[in-house]
């Protein structure tokens, strides 16, 4: 990076011109892996936003992430770290979570303003409205700063997405049991057959 004066750079934080002090950048993302939710316990469900920085192959100075994480913790991918050092204030934060393609059977809730860096992660607490039934699997949308959006599929995307799956709590295998107790869930109406030897 030149400090040139060249205005298509845009840094999102400014930097004295004459420091001796080299700038590193890293690519960092607004995280969160997938959700799965027992129905009805602990309705709201939290969702777990990880702020996260990326480091992998010959590039990747691990002392250097060990700086910001020690323990060098994932959420569910090797090449992304959890940084625990990201402020908000400076470094960009997550603003919203919606569910994809404006479905809205499932509700986001967080305080107003959201709390996004008051703790790590932060967290969002999703309702799941029960209407299409169980399991119940959605696609969640993070409205973020533009440099936190990460997405490999789709270099133009403007939020990132992670999975969300309701069950409903308490639902067992479909069969009968040797009290001859069955469960209340359709089988399969296909009839097996056996080929007599």
């Amino acid at each position: 990076f030149n400090a040139d004066l060249i205005t298509n750079k845009t840094p999102k934080m400014q930097k004295d011109l004459n420091t001796t002090i080299p700038i590193q950048f890293y690519y960092g993302r607004a995280h969160a892996g997938k959700q799965r939710y027992q129905v009805p316990d602990d309705s709201p469900y939290p969702a777990n936003i990880y702020y996260e920085v990326y480091c992998f192959g010959n590039g990747c100075d691990t002392n250097v992430v060990k700086s910001i994480n020690p323990q060098l913790t994932h959420v569910d991918d090797i090449r992304w770290y959890q940084n625990p050092l990201h402020s908000a204030s400076n470094d960009g934060n997550a603003t919203a979570v919606f569910e994809q393609d404006g479905i809205n059977k499932v509700i986001p809730t967080y305080p107003f303003p959201p709390l996004w860096n008051s703790t790590k992660p932060a967290t969002v607490q999703l309702t799941y409205d029960k209407s299409l039934g169980y399991p119940y699997t959605t696609t969640m949308e993070i409205n973020a700063s533009d440099w936190l959006i990460y997405n490999e599929d789709d270099a133009n995307a403007t939020s990132n997405s992670f999975q969300v799956e309701f069950n409903q709590a308490g639902s067992g295998w479909v069969g009968k049991h040797e009290t001859n107790a069955e469960t209340n869930t359709t089988g399969n109406v296909k009839t097996n057959r056996r080929t007599m030897w």
